[in-house]
């Protein structure tokens, strides 16, 4: 490298040197492969000058002996410089002095001729190569002291003017100086040649630290990095994996290099690892990201990250690409699992409130009159009481074991949630249309029964889109014949309760009063299901049935059992049971609506009943129907004060009064069921 001068002052002579040092070439920069070309080619350079210079003194005239020791002079310094090239300096040194000294040969067989001098600048030139200062050096001077000294001693075979065998150390010095004029251009070509090949060396350390620092960040990458190439059919052959790569595939370096990226990617997922790396490859894109699964080498799978980039060569070439592959197995499982937690009931592993309405409004929208979509929602009856009786783990188990049932009955046929609390809920699917038949199975699967504890299930139904258009509007439907079937049907509910107490009084009182109360209510249950009534509206009829002459609890038996027909004071007193039940009822919140149908149970469609003289449809229609059942039971009944009717008899008088006395609509429900029952009865027969 240039030397600095320490402590130079602008303008002083060492400053100046120190300036022309930074314009000259440094030396012995050559590389030593390089070198040792080049001198190989030096010492081939002699040599043959050797040959030649022999050939050339044969031909001016030189006897062969003669001629034959230039060569002999030189061929030594040839086999020297080979034996000793390891030092090179010395080595290109003797190459300078063999080459000038060949120069010198000429110029004397020649006898000084001055086309023989032009050797010594070209060889001056090509002592440049060896890019030393020494040899080039110890070359110029050569020239001086050669042609100073043999022109003294012998001007004739040096020069071939008489100024120059005048003067030889005249000579010497101008020849001295058109030598180094000369190597000038080389000595410029050298300097080049030098920064030229720093530079080169400068960039290459550049790039040597650069690769060192990738291949650290390579290798100690936390995630998988693989460095790729497109094949022709633009799958990725794999170049380079790292450490990282090796423990997320559970594969070898080797393994993987010698596969492509699509034999470690989950067949399910390779069309989008494919159409990935195919968009890179028709420079659609400059790098990619998805989330695909990878195969590990024990056979489970391995969620990852994958960030393509495109590496581009100098001529802008896609050859080549860098994946980024990171482990997100635990993160996507997570997800998953929470994802899961939100949509499932986290103790029976149903469906939640949240799935349900997904799935309600999405075959909600496919659902049609002809294809029917059915929800069913259920609550349990019993579960309070086996749960406070047993404890909440038992509890929860049973409610795992019917949740089971319940799954496992219905596979095919319908989807089964869990709502909360003890409240199942079931949706029927597309392809099922068995609907009564969802419901008994489900039914079945929710009631348990054991020693001290009965569990059972009330339901309501919704059929869609006919009862309902809306998932918000089916559930509150559906929970709303839930709860009216759950007070008509559960023994555990209040209502019901009171209830079984008050038919228990009046059968201990009369026990044909309890069987004209069975009767009433199954004729009045008959003909509700007729009239398709919903559930909420059921309930309360039948409680109203079972009960509406719970009001005679309080007239006296000489009334109630009198043969002979009543007298004005005996009626009214009689006519005040409506209002009696009426009371009797309402002292139970749950049986409040029924007490109101009780109170109109005994009204006329043309408005003379009692207590309200209500008319036609101001008559409730629970209170209308029971009022008929109530009729033609009473007719085909043995009273105290006459025999039975026939029931084509009774049919006959609840038609000719319908109008006045009764809803003629009511009445016609009532002949059809009857009508049903007649030939039910000749079939079993």
């Amino acid at each position: 490298m240039p030397i600095a001068l320490g402590n130079t002052q602008p303008g002083t002579g060492q400053g100046a040197i120190s300036r022309l040092r930074l314009l000259l070439p440094e030396g012995r920069t050559l590389p030593d492969s390089a070198w040792r070309h080049r001198h190989h080619a030096m010492v081939g350079l002699l040599f043959a000058e050797a040959i030649g210079l022999t050939i050339f003194s044969f031909a001016q005239g030189n006897s062969w002996h003669h001629s034959v020791l230039h060569a002999a002079a030189l061929i030594p310094v040839c086999l020297i410089a080979l034996l000793i090239e390891d030092r090179r300096r010395v080595a290109s040194v003797l190459v300078s002095l063999g080459l000038i000294t060949a120069c010198a040969l000429l110029v004397h067989i020649w006898d000084g001729a001055i086309e023989a001098h032009f050797l010594f600048f070209v060889t001056v030139v090509v002592l440049a190569l060896y890019e030393d200062w020494v040899p080039f050096l110890v070359a110029a001077a050569y020239v001086v002291i050669h042609h100073g000294a043999m022109g003294a001693i012998d001007p004739g075979g040096v020069y071939n003017h008489q100024d120059a065998v005048n003067h030889p150390w005249k000579w010497a010095l101008i020849h001295g100086g058109f030598v180094v004029a000369a190597g000038v251009a080389s000595v410029a070509a050298w300097r080049l040649n030098e920064g030229v090949r720093a530079q080169a060396q400068e960039s290459y350390r550049r790039a040597r630290e650069s690769e060192e620092r990738f291949k650290g960040a390579f290798e100690g990458a936390p995630i998988g990095t693989i460095l790729f190439t497109f094949s022709p059919d633009h799958t990725g052959g794999v170049n380079q994996v790292n450490e990282a790569m090796c423990e997320i595939t559970g594969h070898s370096r080797d393994h993987l290099r010698a596969t492509s990226l699509r034999d470690v990617v989950h067949p399910e997922d390779g069309p989008i690892a494919m159409e990935a790396l195919d968009r890179l490859a028709r420079g659609e894109e400059e790098r990619s990201q998805f989330e695909i699964r990878y195969i590990h080498a024990d056979g489970h799978t391995v969620w990852v990250s994958i960030s393509l980039s495109l590496l581009r060569t100098e001529s802008d070439e896609r050859g080549s690409g860098i994946a980024q592959v990171q482990d997100i197995t635990e993160r996507k499982l997570a997800s998953e699992e929470l994802a899961y937690q939100a949509l499932h009931d986290p103790l029976t592993g149903l469906g939640n409130r949240r799935s349900l309405l997904a799935d309600l409004q999405s075959r909600l929208d496919r659902a049609s009159l002809e294809h029917p979509l059915v929800l069913q929602l259920f609550d349990l009856d019993g579960f309070k009481t086996y749960n406070d009786t047993f404890g909440h783990p038992a509890g929860d188990a049973l409610l795992t074991r019917m949740a089971h049932r319940l799954q496992t009955d219905l596979t095919g046929h319908a989807s089964a949630y869990r709502m909360g609390g003890d409240e199942f809920c079931l949706l029927s699917l597309p392809s099922s249309d068995g609907h009564d038949a969802i419901a008994v199975i489900a039914a079945d699967a929710l009631t348990e029964r054991g020693e001290g504890f009965q569990v059972t299930a009330s339901h309501g139904s919704v059929t869609l889109p006919l009862e309902a258009t809306t998932a918000t509007e089916a559930l509150r439907v559906a929970d709303r014949r839930m709860y009216a079937r759950k007070s008509s049907d559960s023994r555990s509910s209040a209502g019901r309760q009171s209830a079984d107490v008050l038919l228990r009084i009046l059968s201990e009182r009369n026990a044909d009063l309890g069987v004209h109360l069975d009767e009433v209510t199954g004729l009045t249950a008959a003909v509700a299901d007729r009239l398709e009534l919903p559930d909420e509206e059921r309930a309360p009829l039948l409680q109203a049935a079972s009960l509406h002459d719970v009001g005679k609890a309080a007239i006296p038996d000489e009334i109630l059992d009198k043969q002979a027909p009543l007298d004005d004071e005996e009626w009214a007193f009689m006519r005040r049971h409506t209002l009696i039940g009426e009371r009797i009822l309402a002292a139970a919140p749950a049986l409040t609506r029924a007490s109101q149908l009780v109170r109109w149970s005994h009204e006329r469609f043309d408005g003379d009943g009692y207590p309200d003289q209500l008319a036609g449809t101001e008559i409730p229609l629970g209170s209308r129907i029971i009022a008929v059942c109530d009729a033609y039971d009473a007719m085909v009944s043995d009273r105290p004060y006459r025999a039975s009717l026939a029931a084509e008899d009774a049919i006959a008088e609840l038609r000719r009064c319908a109008g006045d006395q009764f809803d003629p609509d009511v009445v016609t429900v009532l002949g059809e069921v009857l009508a049903d029952r007649d030939r039910q009865a000749v079939g079993a027969a």
